[in-house]
């Protein structure tokens, strides 16, 4: 098969199976005498596992491992757990920062009055040294950052 056509069973656009090759992620089964790529079934498959991987938030890195161990006969499912334990570590991490996020934000849509004033609550509360941020509180504290 050509890139267009794997495009469309894929779902890839071309640009992003062409940056898989790039990576040396898929290479193509041969290229034709045209120079035009050919792509195989085993190639198809790849490019099928790397979107799933994709998917679920791997980066294109992780993927790329996954896909390595998916090829590899003698891989051990521990240490794909292992990898799928680290990325949902890190999606639990980006829940919490979401939720802190949203609750700070609410806080603050909270304490404005929403009217045309001269000053913004919001605005105000953004200003104040005392605000709950991981910024430094006092002169000295800024000189050391």
């Amino acid at each position: 098969m050509q890139i267009n056509d794997v495009a469309r069973v894929t779902g890839l656009t071309p640009k992003a199976i062409r940056y898989y090759e790039a990576q040396s992620l898929v290479i193509p089964h041969q290229r034709a005498s045209n120079g035009y790529r050919i792509y195989s079934r085993e190639n198809l498959d790849h490019l099928c596992f790397l979107q799933h991987a994709r998917a679920v938030g791997f980066s294109v890195k992780e993927s790329g491992h996954l896909l390595a161990l998916y090829a590899d006969q003698a891989n051990h499912s521990a240490s794909v757990k292992a990898l799928v334990a680290e990325k949902l570590s890190q999606l639990q991490q980006k829940r919490k920062e979401i939720e802190r996020l949203e609750a700070t934000l609410t806080d603050l849509w909270a304490c404005c009055d929403g009217q045309e004033n001269s000053r913004c609550a919001i605005l105000d509360r953004l200003a104040t040294a005392g605000f709950d941020t991981n910024f430094p509180r006092d002169s000295k504290e800024a000189d050391n950052v």
